[in-house]
């Protein structure tokens, strides 16, 4: 499976909702997105990957869904930044190819596998690896820490 040998080659997994669809946890209370949140790392976990960290469908958080993420992985993205179980918040906002020359020491270039069937986003993601050579890649479990 590709995603395995993606995970096996130090790619970091992060479960992207269960049913993958923008504003899946709106109207959701704590308990209910809880459960979708386990129930999607189970079938991860049956599928023989561990994902550490959680990113929302079009980055849409609720504030239920904030608060079962507390208690069920160790890191999760959002359009500003990379939040960690226990540990401040990292400001890493995502950054659009334009917007590259403003970047700080953490530059975020988020990567869905369907980006890649798209020749402009290949493209855009090659002018900002282009302008990002120098810098050392690592990966939000690397950015989240030891788990």
């Amino acid at each position: 499976m590709w995603l395995t040998d993606r995970a096996r080659r130090g790619d970091a997994v992060a479960q992207l909702g269960l049913e993958h669809r923008c504003g899946e946890f709106d109207g959701m209370a704590e308990p209910d997105a809880r459960r979708s949140l386990l129930s999607g790392r189970r079938l991860l976990r049956l599928a023989g990957v561990e994902p550490h960290g959680f990113v929302a469908p079009g980055y849409v958080y609720t504030g239920a869904l904030r608060a079962a993420l507390r208690s069920t992985f160790d890191w999760w993205a959002t359009m500003g930044g990379v939040h960690r179980r226990a540990m401040p918040t990292l400001r890493a906002p995502l950054l659009w190819p334009r917007a590259m020359l403003l970047a700080g020491p953490l530059l975020r270039l988020d990567v869905h596998p369907g980006d890649l069937d798209r020749p402009k986003q290949v493209w855009a993601f090659e002018q900002i690896l282009r302008r990002a050579r120098g810098r050392e890649a690592v990966t939000y479990d690397d950015v989240a820490g030891p788990l």
